[in-house]
This record gives C-alpha cells, structure tokens and sequence, in this order.
C-alpha cells in the first residue's frame, strides 16, 4: 500500500508562528496570510507531516482570536494645584503615564516556544497531576505524540502574561469514527486544566477556560468534552456562558437517586446542597442520549467465542441501542466510571441536546460563621477555616 499523503506547512507560515511564539510585533497582513494557510490545514482530512506543524497551526489560531484590547488612557497633561493654578512650564515635559500591564493572552506550546515558558507551564501541571501522571505529562511537554497518531493528537496550552504563566491545561483533540461513508467528527477533551496552587481563586483558570473555548469555536469542534472529578465538578457547571453553553445532560456511572449523597468528595467538601442546586434544569445519566451518543465511538461487544477466546470488539455506526447496551465512552481518556462528562459546545450553532447558559453555582446563603455566638465560651469542637473541608479542630487547640 502506498504510503498516506501527508501535508506540509510552509516556511512562510512556519516563521510568522515562530515570531509569534516569541513575542515580536508581526504586520496584520502577513499574519492573515499565515492564518489563511492554517485554516485550510486544520480543515483537511488529511494531516500534516508531524504533530509540531498542527500545533502551530493551532497557536495561529490562538493568536488570531486574541481579544481586542481597549486604547490606553490619554497620558496626563499638566500637573494643577488645588486652586486650578499651573504648576509646569510649557518647557516642562508631561509626566509620563506608567506602561501598561501585559495582556494575558492564550499559547498553544510548540517546538519554538519559550522555555521559560515551556517550564512554567509544565511545573503548573506537574504541581497539580504529577503525583499520578508525571511521566506522561513528561512525554506531553516533551512534544511526544499520542499513541494512536491517526485520531488523537494532543496539545498544550498556556495561559500567560508576558513572562508570567497563570494557568495551563492539556488538551486532546480526537476525530470520532462515525462509519465507513461518514466524516469523522473533530471533539476536544480537556484532559488537565489548573492554576498554580498559590494563585487559585483569582479567575486564572476562568479566563483560561473563555480563552481555550474562544480558540475550539474558532477550531470549529463539533464539542468540548470536559471529564470532571467531583471536586472540580462545581467549576465546570459554572463555566457555562452564552457564547459556551452547557449540555443539560451529564454522563456518570452512578446517576441513580441519592448519587449526590453519596459522594465522598461532595461530603468531604460540604457542598451536597449547592451541586443539588446546580443540578436544578441538570440531569445526570448513565448512559448517552441520541443526541450525545454521536460524539462517541458505539462498541457492540460480541459473546465469547466457544473456544475460550479472547472478547471481540468491533465498530459500529453509533445509534441509541448500541450506547445503551456497551457504553465505555471511547474514544476518551476516562470514561463515565471514572470522571463526570460535562459536554461544551463553544460556536456551535445547532447543538445536538439540550443546553443551559448560566448555573448558579454559588452560595447565596449566609456564611455559617455569622451563626456563632460571640458570648459561648464552651470548648467544644466547631468549624473551623484553617482545617478547611478536614474536619473540625478545638477551638484554640
């Protein structure tokens, strides 16, 4: 068989991505250029020579969907005393205005990014996952490719001011098989996301978000999956936006009644109330509907044979009897079992389920504190903020 055709990024393009990636002012037409000529390799079925071109492409991308940033203020003109009297000379100079800040903007890593960057980047991600998932994030940060070349690339992102990274996140972007005489379609899983542990609850990973679903509307993915664990589950319900709404149904193995309870990250956390509250409009199931069941690769698993051979498992076009009866969420990473699937759809004009724009994730009710009353001088154990969601500590012990 003759080898596949693969396609080749321009050095034209190759360098305006280079330049980018290292800050320098690039002229707004031949930034069009280099875009132009991305777009149109991001659409093809075919790919690209090697995983670095697609990711600069993807970083094009990125830098093109930057939003505008608003003009400076005008600098100051004179100093003037309290009785409306000029103080400088019309010899003297202005005052000059201090610079202003970096604009945060999101970077799609690639071989000709910055260390400095690439580092950061990597310590954010190892800080958070690298007790269970070091060596591959290694491999990932290293430029390695996914095992399965064909379907699954990966790429790394970096949410950044200036030298600064506030944020970064590993995203895998796979085509779902959908049958011999269909496209596959383009998704995107979000496989790590996260702040650095010393900034968080500052909105870096908020605006990281905005900024990555910006960069999949532009991508134009048929949907952004998002595998959450119970204790970031809070986080990604409060994602959903207008411009990125979120699927009314979530996938997780254990949807019967009284999941909420029964969950020890809800328990641990204190937050059973307040996801049950999110979940008003919400609905958790086991298992996919029509509409996101074509996201994922049906598997029909056939009876072993009378041999004692090994399970057989073969494609099937997706339909509704086939999820229901062997779902195990391929093509991603973790499937119901183990992480909550929450679904996206960022510049999706027709999404294939139902989808809310707002949940309200937050605590209106007074803190718990405010309950406490000043004059009880008792030495029993009580809440306290230090030990956070550990338990509870006696006062002043």
């Amino acid at each position: 068989m003759p080898p596949r055709k693969r396609l080749l990024l321009s050095a034209y393009c190759e360098s305006v991505a280079k330049k980018v990636a290292k800050g320098e002012q690039v002229p707004a037409p031949e930034l069009a250029n280099a875009l132009k000529e991305a777009q149109e390799h991001l659409a093809s079925t075919l790919h690209l020579r090697d995983t670095n071109e697609w990711r600069m492409c993807l970083a094009l991308l990125a830098a093109a969907t930057e939003t505008a940033t608003p003009p400076p203020p005008p600098p100051l003109c004179r100093l003037v005393t309290d009785s409306g009297d000029e103080t400088a000379s019309d010899g003297d100079a202005a005052p000059h205005a201090p610079p202003p800040p970096p604009r945060p903007r999101l970077e799609v890593l690639h071989a000709a990014s910055s260390n400095a960057v690439a580092d950061q980047a990597g310590a954010i991600l190892k800080g958070a996952f690298g007790e269970h998932y070091g060596d591959e994030l290694d491999g990932v940060l290293n430029g390695d490719a996914c095992a399965n070349q064909e379907n699954d690339r990966t790429f790394v992102v970096a949410w950044r001011a200036g030298g600064v990274v506030h944020a970064a996140g590993v995203v895998a972007e796979r085509r779902v098989f959908q049958g011999k005489a269909a496209p596959r379609k383009v998704v995107w899983e979000v496989l790590w996301l996260c702040a650095p542990s010393t900034q968080r609850g500052r909105g870096h990973g908020s605006r990281a978000w905005a900024a990555l679903a910006s960069l999949a509307a532009a991508r134009r993915v048929e949907g952004v999956l998002v595998p959450s664990t119970d204790a970031a589950l809070l986080f990604w319900l409060g994602c959903a936006s207008d411009k990125c709404p979120l699927s009314a149904t979530v996938l997780r193995e254990d949807s019967t009644d009284g999941w909420l309870a029964r969950s020890t990250q809800f328990q641990k956390r204190g937050t059973v109330d307040r996801v049950r509250r999110a979940f008003d409009g919400l609905e958790a199931r086991a298992r996919p509907g029509k509409g996101l069941a074509g996201l994922y690769e049906a598997t029909a698993v056939q009876a072993p044979s009378s041999t004692g051979g090994r399970l057989r498992r073969r494609r099937s076009k997706p339909s509704l009897v086939a999820a229901a009866a062997a779902f195990e969420g391929r093509p991603f990473r973790w499937d119901p079992s183990e992480a909550t699937h929450v679904w996206f759809f960022p510049g999706v004009a027709a999404p294939p389920v139902r989808v809310v724009t707002s949940v309200v994730v937050r605590d209106a009710r007074p803190r718990a504190a405010s309950f406490i009353r000043e004059d009880d001088d008792s030495r029993r154990p009580r809440a306290s903020s230090a030990c956070g969601v550990r338990g509870f500590e006696a006062e002043g012990g």
